[in-house]
């Protein structure tokens, strides 16, 4: 409901981030730091779920917090 598009502005917002778990992600990698490819896979399998669990329960109930909505809406544009 309210992550299925990413608005330009938001995307480009958590570019950074996301590049920076990417270069964390091929430095253990390049390592072979198999704990932190654990680590970084283990973060964004809970912040996938976090924005698929987020967006399936605000359909049905209004939250009022608009925190947790932009927490949502920044994993959803970061994971994907």
């Amino acid at each position: 409901m309210v992550l299925r598009q990413v608005p330009a502005k938001l995307a480009a917002a958590v570019k950074p981030a996301k590049d920076r778990f990417a270069a964390r992600y091929e430095a253990a990698r390049a390592r072979d730091d198999r704990a932190e490819r654990e680590r970084l896979a283990l973060f964004r399998k809970d912040a996938g779920t976090f924005v698929r669990m987020y967006d399936f329960m605000s359909q049905g109930i209004d939250y009022g917090d608009t925190d947790l909505e932009n927490c949502a809406c920044t994993c959803a544009s970061s994971c994907g």
